[in-house]
Formats: structure tokens, sequence, C-alpha cells
């Protein structure tokens, strides 16, 4: 430490020596700010509330009526509807902005829509879009062929895990059909833990890769009892899309992933 101090001395008294002018002094961090790759299945945070939950997959918005636009600025990202709200900015961290929410109107209770972040025209450059290389279909599957489905995700927190659809069913808290999904294996580690919320839960089916779900949370914890399973609560993607289509004549198309 004794030698950086010297160092940093000398440093200083040199530029001083040599420059006609007024010397300013600053940390490395109030000049730059690193930038990581902007990725689907990585980090995606609430600017306000500094809550990181992961960001699904990109697309791009297309006018209903109007017919689809090549604006860099119709760039889009898809996450977990109680994550992040309308008019509040996304992050990937707390001085790395990377967009802002659209959509839904408020996401404190919202269990049931996806959160739809515009990207900044600035961060479209450092989108890492591509990983399987394979285009997503969204479409509804037969809830009796969803039951015990293989499923997987890519998560922020626990990157890629399998599972299989336990439950199709309506639940009373979530006032429609959410699906519950279990780790591949008994004792395996859960598929979902806190941070992965937004990521998309994707099966193959009839030779093609579906895009089903995007992951709400985890297990339901009840007082005074112990779960046995960790189970994981996703809503279904075709329909939060279908409501922001509904909503704002503008749909989504996924890129591929």
């Amino acid at each position: 430490m004794a030698i950086d101090a010297q160092k940093k001395a000398e440093l200083r008294k040199c530029i001083e020596e040599n420059f006609n002018g007024v010397v300013c002094y600053k940390s490395i961090s109030d000049v730059f700010s690193p930038h990581c790759a902007v990725r689907w299945g990585g980090p995606l945070g609430n600017g306000i509330t500094g809550r990181m939950g992961t960001l699904g997959v990109f697309g791009t918005l297309r006018d209903t009526f109007e017919g689809p636009s090549q604006s860099e600025n119709n760039i889009i990202a898809l996450s977990s509807g109680h994550l992040i709200h309308e008019n509040v900015a996304a992050v990937l961290s707390v001085n790395d902005r990377i967009g802002m929410c659209i959509w839904p109107a408020n996401s404190s209770n919202n269990i049931v829509d996806v959160s739809v972040v515009k990207l900044d025209p600035i961060v479209i450059d450092r989108i890492q879009r591509v990983i399987l290389n394979e285009k997503i279909t969204v479409g509804d599957i037969p809830k009796s062929h969803l039951l015990d489905q293989p499923v997987f995700k890519y998560g922020a927190t626990t990157g890629r895990t399998d599972g299989r659809i336990n439950i199709v069913d309506d639940f009373q808290l979530f006032d429609e059909d959410v699906m519950t999904i279990l780790p591949r294996r008994p004792q395996s580690n859960e598929f979902s833990t806190n941070g992965d919320s937004g990521a998309i839960v994707l099966t193959r089916y009839r030779g093609k890769l579906h895009g089903v779900g995007v992951i709400y949370g985890g297990c339901l914890t009840l007082p005074n009892c112990q779960n046995i399973r960790e189970e994981t609560i996703a809503v279904f993607l075709r329909r939060a899309m279908d409501r922001f289509t509904n909503a704002t004549q503008q749909t989504i198309e996924l890129d591929r992933i």
C-alpha cells in the first residue's frame, strides 16, 4: 500500500509539473462503468427497488395494423410481471441501465403478466441473442399433453435446470390456470430459486421448441408446515403475451434463442 501511495504521489507531481492548467483527479469508477453482455437467461433488475430477476427472451414489437417495423427502438425483452412495471428503468446493475419497462401498469401483485422492456438503442450492440439457435413456438399445448412433460429453463441464478410439469390447474390465488414444475429427478436441486423470476420455461414437443411458461416464483410456503417438494410456479407465456396484445394492439415476435 505504501508503494502504491508513493507511485500515485510521483505520478501526480509529474502531471502537475508538465501540464499548464487545472488538474482534477477522479476515481476510475466515476469515469467508466463496466458494460456486461445483455443476454437472455441473464440478470435484469428493477431500477427503483433493486430487485433482480431474469431476462427471459428478446423480441420485436410489431404494430397489429400497420405491419412490421425494422426500427431498433422496437427491440424488447420479456421478464416476470411482478419484477418491474411501466415507466421504471430496467438495469443490469446500479449504473447500467438497459431500457424502460412499458408493460404492465403495476407489478406489485402482478402474477399473470409478463414485463415488456423496450431496450435503449445504445445497448443493442451488447445483446447476446443466440445460445441454442432455435426458433421458439408459442402456442397452447393441450393440457393433457403437458402433464409430466419435460421442461428446462435458463435462469440468472441457477442457469440451466431441467424439470417436469407436475400440475396444470386453476389456482384461486392466480384466478386462472398456472403450472407447477418439479425438478426432473427426486432429491435433485430445485428447478428455480430467487433471481430466476422471468425465465422462460421451454419444452420440446413434436419436433419443435416451445415456450410454454414464465417463472413466477418458488414453492408456496405454508406457516407451520414443512414443504417436501421444491415446486416452481409458472404462468402461461401465450396468455400473458395475448393480454399485452389485446391492451396495446401490438404483437411480440420472439427472437431465436
